[in-house]
């Protein structure tokens, strides 16, 4: 079976929870009205019918709802994608393999997004060679090769993996169970809507498969506190289009008249590697103590390099507050390294408690993020009892908090982790 690792969030039944006004069963045809369909022929028919597109234009939305609704900055766009061929890992690479003597994946992502109180606009692409981001406050066209691919990995959560992955819905057949809903509209599509229990902690989903042609329109991915399903990030598909017609500026758009063309300039963003020892170091928290990496030896330390300008830092934030209530009676420590501020902040620590995180906020942390070699944000650390490294991320990607959490329970069971880089269960590499 082929894992996957992918953003958004399950169905969402809210113990205890009424005032998130998240109903358990959705309007429109309730699951006891008519007889139930067999969900595990319901679930091939869908995988069948994604695995058959090699194109695809829609219009997104990607939000919070429940405990993420003000965690999860809005982001309402569209995106044309295009699969020039179906490699053995490439396609759900989405055009970053390196190695493969094949065409890439294109991609174009636009829209806007608040944030700070201002609508900002977006507009960045990629032909599979070539990355662009139009920066629509500076009249800049920035554009930049294999090592520019920072100008567009942010806004990769808005693509539905799995129309381009090998065998998109084989998680969710081999689940640990499936509940049926009934039928519920997205957009003007009727689709059955599925709840998926995988089995592994923190990654329940509630999947929209359109009722003729079974293609996925929406998905819901659980924020989980222990048991319960407090919140969801969600992915919503409209107009959804599977024949688009492309020409050759969809994905490599001309520079617009009055901006300034620029190169990228490539920075290296390898985190340290797996199975290093991580540096020691020491900073101020928000609320005055010092905290010193060495002093934690014994427990499971989780770092969250940030900024408030930071979209994609805000996507992570409620999966990390979800850790640090998850385990906090055990011996995990969870803190937010504040960095690369582009303005004065007074307080920090109040930005991101403004978020809902309740979790440490370390401040001035731009020497250390130079020694774990970040260069981009977010990045993620998770540095087991012995001091090592056993974890890491650069960048939001739906569903990493699958792999994060994996490493956290076996650092807490004490088995080692392997060297080397750490393998996530599906590697797509937002």
């Amino acid at each position: 079976m082929t894992q996957k690792t992918l953003p958004c969030y399950r169905a969402i039944l809210f113990a205890g929870m009424g005032a998130l006004a998240l109903a358990a069963v959705p309007t429109g045809v309730l699951a006891g009205d008519d007889p139930q369909p067999d969900l595990i022929e319901l679930l091939e028919k869908a995988d069948a019918a994604t695995r058959q597109v090699r194109a695809v234009s829609y219009d997104v939305e990607l939000f919070g709802i429940g405990s993420a609704a003000g965690r999860v900055t809005r982001i309402d766009g569209h995106v044309d994608a295009r699969q020039e061929r179906r490699g053995l890992m490439g396609a759900f690479h989405l055009g970053e393999v390196t190695g493969y003597d094949e065409p890439r994946g294109a991609f174009r992502f636009k829209g806007e997004y608040e944030t700070g109180g201002f609508s900002r606009r977006f507009d960045v692409a990629t032909d599979g060679e070539k990355r662009v981001r139009l920066d629509f406050s500076r009249n800049i066209y920035a554009e930049g090769g294999e090592g520019a691919e920072e100008l567009v990995k942010p806004f990769r959560p808005l693509f539905m993996l799995e129309y381009f992955h090998p065998t998109p819905f084989s998680d969710e057949i081999n689940g640990k169970s499936r509940t049926y809903l009934g039928i519920e509209k997205v957009g003007e599509t009727d689709c059955h809507v599925i709840d998926v229990v995988y089995g592994r902690k923190g990654v329940d989903t509630r999947w929209y498969f359109g009722v003729e042609d079974y293609l996925p329109r929406r998905v819901e991915r659980k924020v989980m506190m222990g048991e319960t399903a407090t919140g969801a990030t969600v992915l919503q598909l409209t107009n959804l289009d599977i024949a688009p017609a492309f020409d050759d500026e969809t994905f490599l758009p001309p520079v617009p008249e009055g901006f300034e063309r620029r190169a990228f300039d490539a920075l290296n963003s390898t985190l340290i590697a797996v199975g290093t020892e991580a540096p020691d170091f020491s900073l101020e928290s928000s609320k005055g103590q010092t905290v010193r990496l060495s002093a934690l030896r014994g427990r499971v330390v989780v770092l969250e390099f940030w900024a408030s300008w930071c979209k994609p830092c805000k996507l992570v934030l409620p999966h990390m507050q979800a850790v640090h209530e998850r385990y906090d009676q055990q011996p995990v420590d969870v803190f937010a390294v504040n960095c690369f501020e582009d303005r004065d902040l007074e307080d920090p620590g109040a930005e991101l408690a403004k978020h809902g995180a309740t979790y440490p906020c370390l401040l001035k942390g731009e020497a250390v993020a130079g020694r774990y070699n970040v260069r981009s944000l977010p990045a993620i650390y998770v540095i087991g009892p012995d001091g090592t490294v056993i974890y890491t991320r650069s960048g939001f990607e739906n569903g990493f908090e699958r792999d994060m959490n994996d490493a956290i329970e076996t650092a807490l069971r004490g088995a080692k982790m392997p060297q080397g880089s750490f393998q996530f269960t599906k590697q797509i590499g937002w």
